[in-house]
């Protein structure tokens, strides 16, 4: 047996003698000896190393060389490295470095921490602190903060009190984000140097980072407040200030820091953005232009400008300044973005859709950008690729209402409105108190004809944005077509106090004045209408119809004929005006524009009824006829007045006894009718075909019930063809002198 063997036999009895009656840490100590002992006898330096490399976190070949002194001799301590990666105790950490077993490092520093090696702990201690702390300026210098950050902390875990490896440490933690260790560092750092500016501007970015914007803007104060001659803590401060949207405030730091650095592009632009927030943005205009001055070469300050000129509704301005800060940083998704948004302002939609694309191709993931991309699509009714960008944006991000809006919006300009009514209950699910959605809904539902429920939209918009004058309007629409007149009107006169300057609210409100016959408080209407917007052509058509109905022709001439310069392939333009020429027994230039409007729409069946009675009119009842006829088969539903003026026009053209099958279907469809503001009209048509059948007695009954139902009934049988027999008549005379 050799003597190692023997040696090693005794120290394994003695081991097992050990752990029958010592504690655990005195056996874990005895193994950790009789290892050192062992080392010591393999390799003097490896057994030193043992207990060197404990009093770091982790160490690896570097550390290795800093202990011995020897950094360039890395073959060696190579080889150290592998025979120390030997021992079960210690665990690789990542790659290339190393750690011990918590308990055995706790055992070794336990030794370290002795009398008599205490002052040998400290020593290497600082001598490695002030590797690291070399290590990691130099990585700081060269921008590699990973690398100097990884160093920083290795010297603070071994000088956690040092101010020099606290600074690199916190400046590291700090710019890496790595701010809760950052936070930690600087709270020691004010408390070692209170009244170091630099330590509570540090304080005040992580404190910003973190949204913690009052203790951010205690922090910066306090570093103003010990260094009011440098600009960056004015700075800082007014950028706080902004994220609490006091404005005003961060404008007058903005301008101190100007003032102190008053050739810094960047104080401009910080409070031209201020100004922007405040809607001052022609002074921002200036702000950015003075930054431009200092730097040109700065795409920030050209993109700032722009998004100013376009909230100014300057966009050609704006693309320049966007095309400038393309031109800079090309690669910069938002100018392109910012750029289409412009052209699509400017109705360029295709240019727009270009830098839409364009911005896609640098940054593919932006819902934003397919939502922008899409509107564009939708103002070039380019519906299905609108839909497409819609439902792409909810992909990347289906909780954005926006998107599920905008695609609802765009189904309901393309008449699918279930579907628009399902995007636009998702975008209220997703933001319950957006008025704007509640509105969209509501419009869909009104085209569904689905008027209670539009309401109940509108209204609850309303309630939401109780200022919000549109959302009057469309509620005003709803209850019109209910046929709730007052309520209609009191929603557009709501509409108008809140906008006194819309056309369209007086226009709408003109038709609801309209409908219940409150002529002349229409005509004021429309007549507003027409001042606000000359151009809106469908406020002299109705104008022209009012002034129609109260027998002031003349004026309604004028109106029809104003709507058709406006919009000459209009056909109810002419047809209007071709009434009105009729009732004024023009019936040449009636003619003429009924013939204009046929000409325009060959499908709509009351055209070829207003020329059928013109040519009744003038007894010329062959024309009169084939018009009648034409009308009755464009329309599928036999108007009644037609089917009734038809029978008249045959009766005068072929006798009664040739005409038997027109008027018993005449009657027929007269008797038929149901509708309470039409039975005045039967009534009258009942009477018009006892009259010219002969029936005197008969068609002057029906007349008197007729006349108190129908007001027009009065200006029908005077120069209805039918009654000319009666028109003589004392009674007849009798009747409508009563009515008039």
């Amino acid at each position: 047996m050799t003597e190692n063997n023997q040696s090693a036999l005794a120290l394994l009895e003695a081991l097992v003698n050990s752990v029958q009656s010592d504690s655990p840490e005195t056996v874990a100590k005895k193994i950790f000896d009789i290892t050192l002992q062992q080392a010591h006898k393999r390799d003097a330096e490896l057994a030193e190393l043992l207990l060197q490399c404990a009093i770091p976190r982790s160490f690896d070949m570097e550390t290795i060389g800093v202990l011995r002194g020897a950094i360039e001799d890395k073959t060696r301590n190579v080889a150290l490295l592998e025979l120390l990666k030997g021992y079960n105790f210690i665990q690789q950490q990542r790659e290339g470095r190393f750690t011990y077993h918590d308990d055995t490092r706790a055992l070794i520093l336990h030794e370290w921490e002795s009398d008599e090696r205490r002052q040998e702990f400290i020593s290497i201690q600082e001598k490695l602190a002030k590797y690291y702390l070399e290590r990691g300026s130099e990585a700081f210098a060269d921008k590699k903060l990973d690398q100097a950050l990884e160093y920083a902390r290795l010297a603070h875990e071994l000088a956690p009190n040092n101010l020099g490896i606290l600074n690199l440490f916190a400046m590291n933690a700090l710019l890496s984000g790595a701010d809760s260790e950052a936070l930690a560092s600087l709270n020691q750092l004010i408390g070692l140097e209170p009244e170091n500016p630099s330590h509570y501007f540090n304080r005040a970015i992580i404190s910003l980072r973190l949204k913690q914007l009052e203790q951010a803007l205690e922090d910066i104060s306090k570093a103003i407040t010990l260094q009011t001659e440098k600009a960056r803590g004015y700075t800082l401060r007014g950028v706080i200030y902004m994220m609490l949207e006091k404005h005003e405030v961060a404008i007058e730091d903005f301008t101190t820091a100007i003032e102190l650095g008053p050739n810094e592009a960047d104080y401009y632009v910080n409070r031209g953005i201020a100004y922007g927030e405040m809607k001052q943005h022609d002074i921002a205009i200036t702000d950015f232009s003075k930054a431009i001055e200092l730097d040109s070469n700065a795409a920030a300050s050209y993109y700032n400008r722009g998004v100013a000129h376009g909230e100014m509704e300057q966009y050609e301005a704006a693309i320049l300044d966007f095309t400038k800060a393309i031109e800079l940083e090309p690669n910069e998704a938002d100018y392109y973005v910012v750029r289409g948004i412009s052209y699509s302002k400017m109705e360029k939609y295709e240019v727009a859709i270009v830098d839409l694309n364009k911005a896609m191709e640098l940054d593919p993931n932006e819902a934003a950008v397919y939502n922008l991309r899409g509107s564009s699509y939708g103002k070039m009714e380019r519906y299905k690729d609108a839909i497409l960008d819609f439902t792409k944006a909810i992909e990347l991000e289906p909780n954005e209402a926006r998107s599920y809006n905008n695609r609802g919006f765009t189904y309901r300009n393309i008449e699918r409105y279930e579907e628009a009514i399902l995007d636009f209950t998702t975008a209220i699910e997703l933001e319950p108190n957006e008025a704007d959605y509640y509105h969209n809904r509501g419009i869909s539902y009104s085209k569904m004809e689905k008027y209670e429920v539009s309401i109940a939209d509108f209204t609850k918009a309303i309630e939401l944005e109780p200022n919000e004058a549109g959302y009057y309007n469309n509620r005003g629409i709803s209850y019109r077509k209910m046929e709730q007149y007052e309520a209609a009107i009191l929603d557009f006169t709501e509409a108008l106090e809140l906008d006194p300057n819309a056309a369209v609210f007086y226009y709408n409100r003109g038709l609801a004045y309209s409908t219940i016959q409150q002529y002349e408080a229409a005509i004021s209407d429309f007549t507003k209408a027409i001042d606000l917007d000359p151009n809106k052509v469908n406020s002299y058509n109705f104008r022209g119809l009012i002034y129609d109905q109260m027998e002031q022709y003349e004026a309604a001439i004028v109106d029809f004929t104003n709507a058709i310069e406006l919009d000459s392939n209009d056909a109810d333009y002419y047809y209007n005006r071709g009434n009105t020429y009729d009732h004024m027994e023009q019936y040449e230039a009636a003619i003429a524009d009924f013939n204009r409007a046929i000409e325009l729409d060959r499908k709509n069946s009351l055209y070829f009824a207003g020329l059928g009675l013109i040519y009744t009119y003038l007894e010329d009842y062959a024309k009169a006829i084939r018009s009648y006829e034409r009308s009755l088969k464009l329309d599928d539903k036999d108007n009644f007045q037609v089917v009734y003026n038809l029978a008249v026009a045959r009766v005068l053209k072929d006798g009664m006894k040739n005409s038997r099958s027109s008027l018993l279907k005449a009657q027929r469809a007269l008797e038929r009718v149901e509708k309470a503001n039409q039975k005045g009209m039967a009534l009258y048509g009942l009477g018009g075909l006892a009259a010219v059948t002969g029936d005197k007695d008969k068609a002057l009954g029906y007349l008197k019930q007729a006349l108190p139902l129908e007001k027009q009934a009065y200006q029908w049988a005077k120069r209805d063809m039918a009654w000319k027999d009666l028109r003589d008549d004392p009674r007849f005379i009798a009747l409508l002198t009563q009515e008039k």
